[in-house]
């Protein structure tokens, strides 16, 4: 037998005084709770933070040198420097440690720091991008010029350099003028200084050679060929390629070197 369904009777004004009451409770309760969470939290931050705060030395510190105490250690090593804190450190230093020398080095990297006035990496790409390191304008600006390679074997310009070629001379034309001839070409092409080329041997101030542009001269095949010997004073590496230039361009060279 069903039993038949009455609608609730509602609330009486004093129980729904009695339900908001334990309502509000109930939600000041929950407050209350949240609060003391978070402030649990942040109180186990905090001492998190202090401890790994003494745990870590001080980033900036100056290294000073401990005194020896006469023998090694046990593993052979010898004393070494040591870190000593500042008193105070400026936020703008941190990360850094001071050497004995008086240089700073970034304590992550351990890099030194350029000093005062000198370029830092930066400042040195910002003047290759300006061009302050491009050669000059008749230098060629490439790695595959010639006269980047010659200048790196042969070393700082000026220098004297030996012109070796062997010609074939002029029908009548005799050895010594022909030897004269080829040294002038390389002393106008290589704008050497000094006077005109003169005949004498190589060798200095004092070993006989003549001020200026020197060459000497041999017959080969009994008269039928030259070897010719220029040495002249060059003042760069392009310029020493001009002479070889000069050379390659008379039809009377058959070998240059």
């Amino acid at each position: 037998m069903l039993r038949s369904l009455r609608p609730s009777q509602p609330l009486t004004r004093p129980a729904r005084r009695r339900a908001g009451r334990a309502r509000a409770a109930n939600a000041a309760d929950a407050d209350s709770a949240k609060d003391a969470n978070d402030a649990a939290a942040a109180a186990a931050s905090s001492n998190a933070a202090a401890a790994a705060a003494a745990a870590t030395p001080p980033r900036f510190a100056r290294v000073v040198e401990v005194p020896k105490s006469g023998a090694p250690g046990p593993s052979g090593e010898q004393p070494r420097a040591a870190a000593v804190p500042l008193p105070s450190t400026p936020p703008e230093l941190e990360g850094l440690l001071l050497t004995k020398d008086g240089d700073l080095v970034d304590a992550r990297t351990g890099k030194k720091l350029p000093s005062l006035g000198e370029p830092s990496r930066f400042d040195k790409k910002v003047a290759a991008l300006r061009g302050d390191f491009d050669p000059p304008p008749y230098r060629p600006n490439t790695e595959r010029a010639p006269a980047a390679l010659v200048g790196a074997l042969l070393g700082p310009f000026p220098l004297d350099y030996d012109f070796n070629a062997v010609g074939r001379p002029s029908p009548g034309q005799g050895a010594q003028a022909f030897a004269r001839e080829l040294a002038r070409l390389v002393h106008a092409a290589a704008a050497c200084p000094g006077p005109a080329p003169t005949e004498g041997e190589a060798g200095g101030a004092g070993g006989g050679r003549p001020a200026g542009t020197a060459f000497t001269f041999a017959e080969r095949k009994g008269g039928r060929f030259v070897s010719v010997c220029v040495t002249a004073r060059v003042r760069s590496p392009e310029l020493l390629e001009k002479g070889f230039a000069a050379l390659a361009a008379d039809s009377r060279v058959v070998m240059r070197y």
